[in-house]
């Protein structure tokens, strides 16, 4: 997606340099103005909430895509899984080496929902110490990695990983997978993010 550009607007940069003065002042006085200045405070905010939500973007001239020879090459010995949610199941995108592309169906997202917040309030439990008996780690890992990742699991090949969750994805205990314990795995917005932080990281010595 090309990202947003908006273009220098007068009356957002007027409201809000109202707002900082005004939240300033109510800062460093406490009660000054009374309920006056609060509801002008208020009425400054709904202002610029507005202007944001009503004004158009310019994307950035020159995105394009990104070819999979481009993306494999970048890759390397790198595995890059990208998941996506598409009318309520769960697709996983596996680019691994100089395999073609495959697409895994990995199963209703709502069961990996349901699997990940088990193995988050499994883990806050442990953290608290309110449970008994000790947690196998190794059971809730297998456990959430058949849900979130399937059959491809089987298919990497490669020492690290790219992975590119969907949003609700992103709390996901990475480390506690097997199939990722013995990899180095790296967590991306998306591949484009990805591929842009290679390109603008110097190269090492």
């Amino acid at each position: 997606v090309p990202p947003v550009r908006l273009d220098v607007d007068p009356g957002m940069t007027r409201d809000l340099a109202a707002l900082r003065v005004l939240a300033r002042r109510r800062s460093d006085e406490p009660g000054a103005g009374g309920p006056a200045l609060l509801r002008e405070q208020r009425r400054l905010e709904e202002a610029v909430r507005r202007r944001a939500l009503h004004r158009p973007g310019a994307g950035t001239r020159g995105t394009r895509p990104i070819r999979v020879s481009e993306l494999r090459s970048e890759l390397g010995s790198t595995d890059l899984v990208e998941l996506t949610d598409v009318d309520g199941r769960l697709f996983a995108v596996l680019v691994s080496g100089d395999r073609p592309p495959t697409m895994h169906n990995v199963g209703e997202t709502a069961d990996v929902e349901r699997a990940l917040a088990h193995t988050l309030f499994a883990l806050r439990r442990e953290g608290s110490r309110r449970g008994d008996t000790p947690l196998d780690l190794r059971r809730i890992g297998h456990r959430l990695q058949q849900a979130l990742l399937g059959p491809v699991v089987d298919a990497l090949a490669a020492p690290s990983v790219v992975v590119v969750p969907t949003g609700g994805l992103h709390a996901v205990p990475w480390a506690l997978l097997p199939g990722l314990e013995d990899r180095a795995v790296t967590v991306a917005p998306s591949a484009t993010s990805w591929l842009r932080g290679r390109r603008s990281t110097p190269a090492e010595d």
